[in-house]
């Protein structure tokens, strides 16, 4: 799935889902924003999410905490990233850093793990599929 806001790739062999939003602004009305967040949640939807880790690459867009986008995010966290074998997450500033272990709090789900780069998260996810490899036998 691809879109201005943002693009949806699954690995089958690497069991990964990126999704990078790009630097498009989000639409700042509140039920135009739940309709973006309505779409992402169905293509997600569309992937057998237990088998898969999602890596979510937030660095491109402007960071937002206005009421709208606050309220809006906290509705849809749980069916976004919940179901998720792991969720990673590729941030640039520290602000967005700690509004992504805010939403993790409210959400009440499990910590999502945070990387600088992409090739940092890929590379903890070779490194965790290689110790399960070897620990299976």
């Amino acid at each position: 799935m691809g879109t201005n806001d943002v693009l949806i790739q699954a690995d089958e062999n690497r069991g990964v889902v990126s999704l990078v939003r790009t630097s498009s602004e989000l639409p700042r009305e509140r039920e135009a924003l739940r309709d973006f967040y309505r779409e992402l949640v169905e293509a997600l939807d569309l992937i057998d999410r237990a088998r898969y880790t999602l890596v979510v690459d937030g660095r491109a867009p402007v960071g937002r905490n206005d009421e709208v986008f606050e309220s809006v995010q906290a509705e849809f966290t749980k069916s976004l990233f919940g179901g998720f074998r792991q969720v990673l997450a590729v941030l640039g500033t520290t602000a967005g850093k700690l509004q992504v272990s805010r939403y993790d709090h409210r959400a009440d789900r499990s910590r999502t793990l945070i990387f600088e780069t992409p090739e940092h998260a890929y590379q903890y996810i070779r490194e965790r599929d290689a110790r399960a490899l070897a620990a299976s036998g």
